[in-house]
């Protein structure tokens, strides 16, 4: 019950920021809106990014593997929502400062992955650890 709250909760979350960031788009001018237009601009982005992939992850997993088994995955697919947010809001701000190019997208993936591998690899380091 309390996963099916939870994934309730960032549905609504995900459609506020939808509404805030498109409420950004067309009413701020980012010429003059300095540094909290910036920041409001790339943190509504990646909130809504960030529940965006997580109500399609959800729903493939819903699909294919069932109701039981997709909640059982709350935590992962939370945590790869979060990571495919950082990585979409990151490189949008790489190109808004003229910084996007292939090697810096290569570097910015690899950094991506290698926080996904440590949070895989430390949670088969405690399952080895607890037997």
């Amino acid at each position: 019950m309390i996963q099916r709250t939870y994934s309730t909760l960032l549905y609504v979350c995900a459609f506020v920021n939808a509404v805030l960031f498109s409420l950004i788009i067309f009413n701020v001018d980012p010429q003059s809106a300095g540094f909290v237009g910036f920041f409001l601009f790339y943190s509504t982005l990646y909130l809504w990014l960030f529940g965006f992939v997580y109500g399609i992850s959800m729903m493939i997993y819903k699909r294919f593997f069932g109701e039981h088994r997709a909640f059982v995955s709350v935590q992962m697919v939370t945590r790869q929502s979060m990571l495919v947010g950082a990585l979409m809001s990151g490189l949008m701000i790489l190109q808004s400062f003229s910084l996007l190019t292939w090697y810096n997208v290569i570097l910015f993936v690899a950094v991506i992955s290698l926080v996904e591998y440590l949070f895989v690899s430390k949670k088969v380091f405690y399952a080895r650890k607890s037997l």
